[in-house]
């Protein structure tokens, strides 16, 4: 007989598709459920009552329960579980992590009625994985750069076993084979709003094309046209919408850079994407970004840096295939599958 797993999230992701359909192949049936990151409070009571009947429907043939992001969804799911003897998972990949007060962004920016019950979760869970150690112990140049305090382990005063576990990548999906580069500097994202931009640092995705003009700069992901209408651009600037996985590949295989100038993050999916892809990294010495782009592109510290990057640009040619097999080594989809096989044995 097949095991039956209750897996929660609020926004359906890549990387949540990819855990659901890797549980899928080592034999489980997956209960899913999608709660919704709406803040309206008729919505948040809405969503809390579907969760309420989702484990009420769930709990007597399901075996495991696995929560993505420590947030308002996963205080009834978890709750129910340890009433019933339920193993369960909780993972954290980023907001549920920090406080950034400049924009009111991370959980632990939330105020302390709030706060008191999500925090309640990490003691009401089984196992806690995190996709990168800086947010279990937290990110000291983040603090120092943009004044982002970051690390569980910084918020609970109780001590808590949390493990690091990467998300994992498809080099067979995310492939390159010594296609011709041409000279893009990509950045790609979920642009939805002004705070967005902001933890993206798109600010200064702009500023660098300015400084370069010779080069193509591309932005991928403006959902809701906002970069136009808040920043001037300047001619070598392009900015596009939501694309495809087959059309987001093929900007990838073209483009010869991809930054990751983002303040804050967990492990960026888009960023390992992109390196498999050949693209060389250029990313902020924050979070997960300097953990995935190693020695293969070159690791900045904020805006001050800005003549560096574009001395990097002008003067880097970079292998494609070494980047390429730093991601492969590093965050191959086998290891995940073994932390699962742990988790569920």
């Amino acid at each position: 007989m097949e095991k039956e797993i209750m897996f929660i999230y609020g926004d359906k992701t890549t990387f949540i598709t990819k855990d659901i359909n890797q549980l899928k192949n080592l034999g489980f049936i997956i209960n899913k459920h999608e709660s919704g990151l709406n803040k309206s409070l008729f919505f948040f009571i809405i969503n809390r009552v579907r969760e309420l009947i989702f484990m009420i429907k769930n709990i007597y043939k399901s075996n495991y329960l696995i929560i993505w992001f420590n947030d308002y969804h996963a205080i009834i799911p978890l709750i129910i579980s340890r009433l019933f003897n339920i193993k369960s998972l909780l993972i954290i990949g980023g907001y549920d992590a920090i406080r950034f007060k400049k924009i009111s962004h991370g959980i632990f920016s939330r105020n302390r009625f709030k706060l008191k019950f999500l925090k309640k979760n990490l003691f009401n869970v089984d196992n806690i994985w995190a996709v990168d150690k800086s947010l279990i112990n937290g990110c000291n140049n983040a603090y120092k750069l943009y004044g982002v305090k970051s690390g569980i382990r910084n918020f609970i005063n109780k001590k808590i076993d949390i493990q690091e576990v990467h998300t994992g990548y498809n080099s067979k999906k995310w492939n390159y084979y010594n296609g011709k580069k041409e000279n893009i500097i990509l950045t790609v994202g979920v642009f939805k709003n002004e705070k967005t931009l902001i933890i993206k640092n798109i600010k200064l995705f702009i500023e660098l094309a300015y400084q370069l003009p010779k080069y193509k700069f591309l932005i991928v992901g403006d959902i809701k046209n906002i970069i136009e209408k808040k920043f001037n651009l300047p001619k070598n600037l392009i900015v596009e919408g939501f694309k495809q996985k087959e059309e987001l590949k093929a900007i990838y295989i073209k483009s010869k850079f991809y930054f990751q100038g983002s303040i804050l993050e967990g492990l960026p999916n888009v960023l390992c994407e992109s390196m498999l892809c050949g693209c060389i990294p250029i990313g902020n010495n924050v979070f997960g970004i300097p953990n995935a782009i190693g020695n293969t592109g070159l690791v900045f510290n904020g805006k001050n840096d800005l003549n560096n990057i574009v001395k990097f640009i002008n003067e880097n040619n970079s292998d494609p295939i070494q980047i390429r097999n730093r991601i492969i080594n590093l965050y191959n989809l086998k290891k995940r599958e073994k932390a699962f096989k742990n988790f569920l044995n």
